[in-house]
């Protein structure tokens, strides 16, 4: 019988081709200590130190796949010449007993810190805010070659990481890169198959992906970060909080988002509802299990009648169609007491408990 124990934190866990002595991961973030595209001492001693303090990986953040795909000047980019200097940083790391993750990108557009001969590639073509300090004025929608040159970059960068000594790579598909100027609606304005819908904007980054795990995934761990499955906790005890002001940004993508969590079993709740125009038909298009009511609706419940007379027929009403309530900002008794008498279910404020330090 399969034990229905819940994994701790503490616990092994293996990932594709690899298992870590524990789930503690330490995630990509810019360590400023790469020098002429390498790895420098003090980026060694940092994953050494991470590694002998006991975490399961640790992630070397922004490793470019391609030289123009860095964003700083200074960042790692992967070709031949640098590998002995990453097998002295992945020889560190095993040392201590952990394993070691690449971070590997392309920064396309998104170059803050340098000047890119020619146009940046991007999605989409256009006026380029993000290079403006440094003279990357203006973008240029890839076509098909750039994106077959793009893919095999990624490729060779994870080949180079597995010979570097590398026991994982994480393509970095968030904060504005390259793979996410594809995802992104607010970046991506194509009207071909790369663009409009979502299944359209994933098209391009999902074939790097695959191109990368087809190239390394029998011996390396390929990966997004999906840190639910990593810990073992059930997608349907994750609730995924979402502004209400993010809900009515983007109606089509508020519904592809919604129906994406929902088919992966996540719930979802609205944050800061009646602070902006979003109605409860909108709540129930959405399929929402949670309603959490700003607290600007529930810090005056104590003395403003018409505070009351809404937030109880809000109520009724959510609860008509099945979306239970979470009361924000409750702040004394009374409040509480009228709240349970509309029956709302859940309260945050500080008179349930004020914040407190993590126990030494």
């Amino acid at each position: 019988m399969a034990s229905t124990t819940t994994p701790t934190p503490f616990d092994p866990v293996t990932i594709g081709p690899i298992t870590l002595r524990n789930r503690f991961i330490k995630s990509g973030a810019n360590e400023a200590m790469c020098l002429e595209g390498k790895p420098t001492k003090a980026l060694v001693k940092h994953h050494r130190d991470l590694a002998a303090g006991g975490v399961g990986m640790t992630t070397v953040a922004y490793m470019a796949v391609a030289k123009v795909g860095r964003t700083l000047p200074n960042q790692i980019w992967m070709r031949p010449e640098v590998i002995p200097d990453l097998r002295v940083l992945t020889q560190a790391v095993h040392a201590e007993g952990a394993a070691i993750s690449a971070q590997i990108t392309h920064g396309g557009s998104f170059v803050t810190g340098m000047k890119v001969p020619g146009r940046t590639i991007s999605s989409s073509s256009g006026f380029n805010p993000a290079g403006l300090m440094k003279g990357n004025i203006l973008q240029r929608a890839m076509n098909e070659d750039d994106m077959a040159r793009v893919e095999a970059e990624f490729v060779q960068a994870a080949e180079l990481a597995r010979e570097g000594g590398f026991d994982a790579v994480e393509l970095h598909m968030g904060h504005g890169y390259l793979l996410n100027q594809f995802i992104s609606p607010l970046s991506n304005r194509r009207t071909d198959e790369y663009g409009g819908s979502a299944e359209n904007r994933v098209r391009f980054p999902a074939r790097v992906l695959a191109a990368v795990k087809g190239a390394v995934g029998k011996d390396m761990a390929a990966y997004l970060r999906d840190q639910a499955d990593l810990c073992g906790v059930p997608h349907d005890a994750i609730t995924v909080e979402i502004t209400e002001t993010a809900a009515m940004q983007d109606d089509s993508l508020a519904v592809e988002m919604a129906e994406a969590l929902h088919e992966d079993g996540f719930k979802l709740a609205i944050d800061d509802f009646g602070s902006g125009a979003t109605s409860l038909a909108k709540v129930r298009e959405l399929k929402f299990e949670y309603l959490k009511l700003d607290g600007i609706l529930v810090k005056n419940l104590a003395e403003n009648e018409s505070d009351r007379e809404f937030v109880a027929a809000l109520s009724k009403l959510a609860h008509d169609i099945g979306v239970e309530i979470i009361a924000e900002f409750v702040q004394d008794e009374s409040t509480m007491e009228f709240l349970a008498e509309c029956e709302i279910e859940y309260a945050q404020g500080y008179f349930i408990g004020e914040p407190e330090p993590f126990p030494s």
